[in-house]
């Protein structure tokens, strides 16, 4: 596995808003994406305020700013549900998880997209 540094993407685009889902996709996305996305969100009755797409080298960062503050755990769950990568998932899982027991600056670090590599 080879680990790369990044920067940060800053959220300075999104409106003021409950929460923000930062989905990553490899590839292309898939057509109907947006309309896919909002209507599991309405299922689940949660409003998008704003999307935001940016082309990355390998896929699409997707940023949604949703109405509504959502825990953590929660946040996790519906990037996987929306087909964010897996395994980004499973490593914002484990952050989720330990926000208990990390400092207070790092808590607001659970997920994260990194605006470029170093």
């Amino acid at each position: 596995m080879t680990w790369h540094i990044g920067e940060l993407d800053r959220d300075t685009d999104l409106p003021v808003c409950g929460a923000v889902l930062r989905l990553d996709y490899d590839g292309p996305i898939p057509r109907a994406h947006y309309r896919r996305m909002v209507s599991a969100l309405r299922w689940l009755r949660l409003r998008p305020l704003a999307v935001i797409y940016r082309r990355t080298v390998h896929g699409w960062h997707v940023k949604v700013a949703i109405a509504r503050c959502c825990a953590p755990l929660v946040v996790v769950a519906l990037q996987a549900i929306l087909g964010s990568d897996p395994k980004r998932e499973v490593f914002n899982l484990v952050r989720a998880r330990a926000l208990p027991r990390v400092p207070v600056e790092w808590r607001n670090r659970y997920s994260i997209l990194f605006g470029r590599r170093l």
